[in-house]
């Protein structure tokens, strides 16, 4: 184990492999070793950690919330699973684990933030970790050029785009939020200088462009709309012109994303009649196998957009599912290929509705979406009223990736696995660094 002199180092280091590795799927047996050593590297440290944690009820609050909801998918899985032993299995594996990862974070974000270093030095790590994904891609997609050709957008160098959208969104999220705090002349969370915090949001915003996805500028243009009514709520006695500011920023910042991709990416000239062939599922059957049925003919004599017809077509069989079952068939990652098995009588390779929410209601019912729902949104509320009453910036940071994620998992399947992980992580190295900024400033008073 590291001396106490080189413990905040160590902790910095973990943060940066933890975020770096957790999103790449043949690094699988590598992350969960850096998991094990930061669970090992908090226990050698709980007597410097523990009364830290007690010291505010932020930590109670957020593994206590966590804890709840964990018991009521328990419960819900003891009424109305169809199979008990696999759902309660399937629950304690995904979302204990995700509540370790929120507790290591909050952990090892108090660890790395020693006397002498930012109470955001772990936030700080994990998002230079996010960059040099961002770094990887861009790099990669520029490969052809050395052979005479275009660079290629949407060219990942590891697995499919929504991996690479789910760290991209994220993490321009937060520096365009520090931004604009600054810019209000608000205190900001991040050690950086302008300089710096500038040329990470430019090669962030290239990221966006480099994902070119569409369901990244729907996570990035909610958490950035709930930032400016945050900030206007929050600070009233501000002048207009301040305010105008503020919104005309992050407006222009959303309108460049959203012109850039509406010009590279031609999917969004038949979004709308790909979505409502979509909704005609006994017409056409391409949502069970399109390798069986083809895609159907739009009024244009265009073929639909095989996205948005599916996520119409997947929507509408999963809302006729929770009709079918209000209250779940247990929950699964799963559980919307089970429903289709169970109303259609027809067996399909895909298990996902492309909505984490929907496939999540499917589950654990109308219930357990209460639940997850009154979660986030007491969560968010406790996160906001501690910003409002206190400046901690970093509440304000954690409720944006909170509240962001949550939306983003109504039109993409992301309530599992890595995602949530990295999405609770990233909240509790947040929440570290606001327990920190918090006793920091009491120890001035």
């Amino acid at each position: 184990m590291p001396r106490q002199p080189t413990l905040p180092l160590f902790a910095s280091l973990w943060i940066f492999l933890a975020v770096f590795l957790l999103p790449m799927d043949k690094a699988i047996a590598l992350r969960n070793l850096v998991l094990l050593l930061g669970l090992g590297l908090c226990l050698w440290q709980w007597r410097q950690l523990l009364p830290r944690l007690r010291q505010d009820a932020l930590p109670r609050f957020a593994l206590g919330g966590l804890t709840a909801f964990i018991a009521l998918l328990l419960l819900q899985t003891l009424f109305f699973a169809e199979n008990r032993a696999f759902s309660a299995s399937a629950i304690l594996g995904e979302w204990l684990g995700a509540a370790l990862v929120l507790g290591l974070g909050m952990g090892v974000a108090l660890l790395a933030g020693a006397p002498r270093q930012a109470a955001a030095q772990g936030i700080s790590m994990a998002l230079l970790a996010l960059l040099t994904h961002v770094l990887w891609m861009l790099g990669y997609q520029l490969l052809p050029v050395f052979s005479g050709q275009p660079p290629r957008l949407g060219l990942m160098p590891f697995a499919e785009r929504d991996f690479h959208s789910q760290l991209v969104a994220p993490l321009t999220l937060l520096l365009l939020a520090e931004t604009v705090l600054r810019k209000w002349d608000l205190p900001g969370l991040l050690p950086w200088s302008n300089r710096v915090l500038h040329g990470a949001l430019v090669l962030a915003l290239l990221g966006v462009v480099g994902v070119n996805g569409r369901t990244t500028l729907i996570h990035i243009g909610a958490g950035g709309l709930l930032l400016v009514a945050a900030l206007v709520l929050a600070h009233p006695q501000r002048g207009s012109g301040t305010r105008r500011k503020a919104v005309l920023g992050v407006g222009i910042a959303l309108a460049l994303l959203a012109a850039t991709s509406l010009t590279l990416d031609k999917r969004w000239q038949k979004l709308g009649d790909s979505f409502a062939a979509g909704l005609k599922v006994q017409e056409n059957r391409t949502w069970l196998d399109d390798r069986r049925y083809p895609l159907p003919t739009l009024p244009s004599g265009q073929e639909a957009d095989h996205s948005a017809y599916l996520r119409a077509a997947f929507g509408t069989l999963a809302l006729q599912g929770i009709a079918n079952h209000p209250m779940g068939i247990g929950y699964s990652i799963d559980a919307f290929g089970r429903v289709i098995l169970l109303d259609q009588g027809e067996r399909t390779a895909i298990i996902s509705s492309h909505s984490s929410i929907l496939d999540f209601t499917l589950g654990t019912g109308l219930l357990g979406l209460a639940g997850l729902t009154l979660l986030v949104a007491l969560g968010c509320r406790g996160l906001y009223r501690r910003y409002r009453q206190t400046g901690d910036t970093a509440a304000l940071l954690a409720m944006l990736v909170i509240a962001s994620y949550y939306l983003r998992c109504f039109p993409e399947g992301h309530l599992s696995g890595w995602r949530l992980k990295l999405t609770l992580l990233l909240t509790g190295l947040l929440l570290g660094a606001s327990l920190l900024q918090r006793s920091r400033a009491a120890a001035r008073r």
